[in-house]
């Protein structure tokens, strides 16, 4: 054992293993792999003495001596060379060992044997026998092992050391990439605490990376940084109109506490700040030439022309939408205009997350509440609207075209919602605001106004 001990200190003190530590500090495969292979090369010389002097004991058993020195040199190495016994592990659980043939099978093929003593094939092989042998086992049976000659080489040595830390690289970057095309699932204040698992594992995806060369480290760092921004980005969005909505909805709800009736009408209306409402109202009205029901009240009018002042409704009717659907669509637009630059802003919020490097989905949550107030909403309404003038008017014609179009459950919502609207857009804007009709409460449309 004191020759054990001594050869392995030898190692341990070289300039090799010296060499493989910072080898291995730097993730530098070509220099490590030259470190292994000569340090391999001294552990097996050393060996190779140590059961030379065994064989030369006065003993009968030297099988027993020799397969006892053999455990406790193992033990030994393991101990007092840890890196190289680190690598060589590796190795092993890729199926890599060395060994010397020993015999030959029926077929002439050589035969070698794993550490442990199982008995490998190697099929079509030009070996020697006694020559050592660099072999991976391909297939395993109850008895015999199968396995071929393995070149080891720097590129080779890289790619089994690193297999493990690769396969669940790309496994976490699927599963990412997966998450990030089903738009089946929406982003929403509940998937937050999915949000937190998948930035989390781009975070173990980096310390997987940390293993990895140069060049693919930088790979693996651009793939994680894509990934965490269109997570943030999407999930940033969702989370962004997904509280201003339910913002706008607690507000209405206290504003018309003293009337369940109105408040649920208020609800029901095209929102301020409620994207989802306008998406609804668009798919109504705003997807072919004309307003949905526009053919159906028109037809229902020519029907019933019978005289002078039915024809003249009529007119009055085709006129009417002619004036005021241009105006309700660029209410829409305008509108359509304030969401985009409210996504802008989501975006560049997520950005500057994704910078930071942020994995905690409270802050994620918490930064989107803090970069939304109702300050920030005010301030991209005045830039969609020059003056609650305008704003007024173009809301006005979207009321004016379902009277047009006889949209009762419309006209009844944007009643029930108009003293709250008109609440927010003086807060918005001061008061700038055209005066309504004493008797109707209806602001009259601006013919001045841009469409």
């Amino acid at each position: 054992m004191s020759q054990t001990k001594r050869i392995l200190k030898e190692i341990a003190s070289s300039e090799d293993y010296q060499a493989l530590a910072t080898a291995m500090e730097r993730v530098d495969y070509e220099a490590m792999f030259a470190s292994y292979r000569r340090i391999s090369q001294l552990l097996s010389e050393g060996k190779r003495k140590i059961e030379e002097s065994l064989q030369n004991l006065p003993v009968q058993n030297r099988d027993e001596h020799r397969d006892k020195f053999l455990r406790a040199f193992e033990l030994a190495t393991e101990r007092m060379l840890p890196l190289w016994h680190q690598l060589n592990s590796e190795l092993i659980k890729k199926k890599v060992m060395e060994g010397e043939v020993f015999d030959f099978g029926k077929k002439g093929d050589p035969l070698v044997k794993r550490p442990e003593g199982t008995i490998v094939v190697l099929p079509g092989s030009k070996l020697e026998k006694g020559e050592r042998v660099r072999f991976r086992v391909v297939q395993e049976a109850e008895k015999l092992n199968f396995g071929q000659v393995f070149d080891l080489n720097p590129q080779s040595f890289y790619l089994l050391i690193t297999e493990e830390a690769r396969e669940k690289i790309r496994n976490s970057l699927a599963l990412i990439g997966d998450r990030l095309k089903t738009s089946q699932q929406p982003w929403n204040e509940g998937s937050l605490s999915e949000l937190g698992e998948l930035l989390q594992k781009l975070e173990e995806i980096k310390k997987l990376s940390s293993k990895l060369q140069a060049e693919d480290r930088e790979r693996v760092a651009a793939q994680v940084a894509k990934h965490r921004k269109r997570l943030l980005q999407g999930v940033s969005m969702r989370l962004m109109f997904d509280f201003t909505s339910q913002q706008e909805e607690r507000e209405i709800e206290n504003f018309y506490q003293d009337s369940h009736q109105e408040k649920t009408k208020a609800l029901l209306a095209l929102g301020l700040f409620r994207r989802h409402t306008y998406e609804a109202t668009r798919e109504k009205l705003f997807l072919g030439d004309s307003p949905e029901g526009y053919t159906e009240v028109l037809s229902q009018m020519e029907n019933k022309v019978d005289s002078m002042d039915s024809a003249i409704e009529l007119l009055k009717l085709k006129s009417a939408i002619d004036e005021v659907y241009p105006k309700a669509k660029g209410y829409f637009e305008k509108m359509d205009r304030l969401f985009e630059n409210l996504t802008q802003r989501a975006k560049q919020v997520a950005d500057v997350l994704s910078n930071k490097e942020v994995v905690d989905p409270e802050e994620v949550y918490r930064t989107i509440k803090n970069a939304f107030s109702e300050e920030v909403l005010f301030l991209e309404l005045r830039k969609a609207f020059r003056s609650s003038k305008e704003f007024l008017s173009l809301r006005g014609a979207f009321t004016e075209l379902n009277r047009w179009l006889r949209n009762q459950e419309t006209l009844s919502s944007e009643a029930a919602f108009r003293p709250y609207l008109h609440h927010k857009v003086l807060q918005a804007f001061g008061d700038q605001r055209p005066k309504a009709d004493k008797e109707t409460g209806v602001i009259p449309a601006q013919k001045d106004s841009p469409e």
